[in-house]
């Protein structure tokens, strides 16, 4: 049964592969921090469809207006492959 929010969903659960939960909530802070930064969702589409094929292929608006060190945390954060990914860890340190 699928519950919660499509705009947060990491392309891994999109695809419906299996899916590491510390990568997938990476993914969803990242979708988090990109709208507290500029007050709209990263993707969007008029359909279920389209929204999910732009969550796949991390197409979202540039960021513009925030620091280069946010844009690029936000860059690590929404990297469809959950393997290079960053880590909560990394996170810390950037």
């Amino acid at each position: 049964m699928f519950c919660g929010t499509p705009s947060y969903m990491a392309p891994e659960i999109v695809v419906k592969k299996e899916y590491r939960g510390s990568s997938a909530d990476i993914w969803a802070l990242g979708v988090l921090l990109y709208v507290v930064l500029t007050g709209v969702f990263p993707f969007k589409g008029h359909t279920d469809k389209e929204l999910y094929q732009k969550i796949c292929s991390a197409d979202y608006p540039k960021l513009t207006g925030v620091s280069r060190q946010s844009e690029h945390l936000i860059e690590c954060m929404l990297t469809v492959d959950p393997d290079r990914r960053i880590t909560a860890e990394q996170v810390r340190i950037i």
